[in-house]
């Protein structure tokens, strides 16, 4: 007797406490809002509004081999060490399309400019020299730098 009430107390236990642990939390909350900021916002800038700092240019030579095995030689005429990988991201609402490549070297803009408030990549050229099972490759690209006057 007393083993079958320990027994239907383990198993109510157990079976409360399957039911709890596995209980997920869902809250919803549902409101009405409503958006204060403008739709529209129009900020009226002219060229003069702005002043070239420079023009730089990047380099990267590249090979591959077998379409797969990538080595990257140099990045803006030095030899490239990946132990010391310096890359720059440059975003913008017209979504600035460097290759991955390119990022690594555009941190010489942001070296010969930090002051600049808008880097703009005015082109962006690939020589590509076809070999057996391989290819070299050389990207350039020109970024200008632009700063707002005051």
């Amino acid at each position: 007797m007393m083993r079958t009430k320990y027994l239907l107390i383990g198993l109510v236990s157990m079976a409360l406490l399957g039911l709890t642990s596995c209980r997920g939390v869902y809250q919803y909350n549902n409101a009405r809002t409503m958006d204060m900021s403008p739709t529209e916002v129009r900020l009226d800038l002219q060229l003069d509004d702005f002043e070239l700092l420079g023009e730089t240019s990047i380099t990267v030579d590249t090979r591959t081999y077998l379409g797969i095995f990538r080595k990257i030689d140099s990045i803006n005429g030095e030899e490239y060490n990946f132990r010391e990988v310096r890359k720059v991201k440059l975003v913008g609402w017209n979504h600035i399309d460097l290759s991955p490549t390119l990022k690594k070297a555009a941190y010489k803009i942001v070296e010969e400019y930090p002051d600049a408030d808008y880097y703009v990549p005015v082109y962006k050229k690939r020589v590509i020299e076809r070999l057996f099972l391989g290819r070299y490759q050389k990207e350039t690209a020109v970024i200008k730098a632009y700063k707002v006057r005051q």
